[in-house]
């Protein structure tokens, strides 16, 4: 991105990919965009912190962010940067209304369907959470496509771990956790798929009063 944005014509010869003829014909914006990169395991990270401008985890506990922040920092050494110049903002999945049973039941099916039927990608980061198990039985669901099976291997340790989801209040503190985490520069609110519009303006509403 950044070469096509210096010169507009991008080559690449590596070992394992190749790249030619890409070419961007359009006159570029006057400033480059910012590259931030989702990234989960150990080694994306520490790509990310060796050359991105930001970092957005996803499905992290507060604990498990903390000790993927080391492979990040590490990446920033190895490039020769300065870490506190990357933009951290994980994503926090939330739902938060006065319903609580609701916004949890809703905010599960979330999960599971993200750790069983999203690709291998988050389930293999949960499961190197320490929820290995959960991950195997959620997966073995989704195999037969049950997605009742699924949700309810998220028990509430697991759902309150790596989202947000409850009353107004218990929501709000959740986040709260997470924006304390040293290095953290801000949470990004994510939904539920199965969430309609009110309840995500609802959700909003009440995080607006955040403090």
């Amino acid at each position: 991105m950044r070469e096509v944005h210096d010169g507009g014509d991008v080559s690449y010869e590596g070992e394992i990919f190749q790249l030619g003829g890409l070419k961007y014909d359009r006159t570029p914006p006057e400033n480059p965009p910012a590259i931030d990169i989702a990234a989960l395991g150990p080694k994306a990270t520490e790509m990310t912190g060796r050359f991105a401008d930001g970092w957005i985890p996803q499905l992290f506990t507060p604990d498990s962010l903390r000790e993927r922040f080391e492979d990040l920092r590490r990446g920033a050494d190895l490039g020769e940067r300065d870490p506190d110049d990357l933009r951290v903002a994980p994503i926090l999945r939330c739902f938060a209304h006065e319903d609580r049973d609701h916004a949890r039941n809703v905010m599960r099916r979330m999960i599971a369907f993200l750790i069983g039927a999203y690709g291998p990608f988050y389930g293999d980061s949960v499961a190197e959470q320490g929820y290995e198990e959960t991950v195997t039985t959620v997966r073995e669901a989704w195999a037969d496509r049950d997605m009742a099976a699924m949700t309810a291997e998220i028990d509430d340790d697991l759902l309150d771990s790596v989202a947000a989801a409850g009353t107004p209040e218990e929501v709000r503190e959740r986040v709260r956790e997470f924006a304390a985490i040293d290095g953290v520069d801000a949470v990004r609110i994510g939904f539920a798929a199965d969430m309609d519009n009110e309840e995500k303006r609802g959700t909003m509403r009440y995080l607006s009063r955040q403090t």
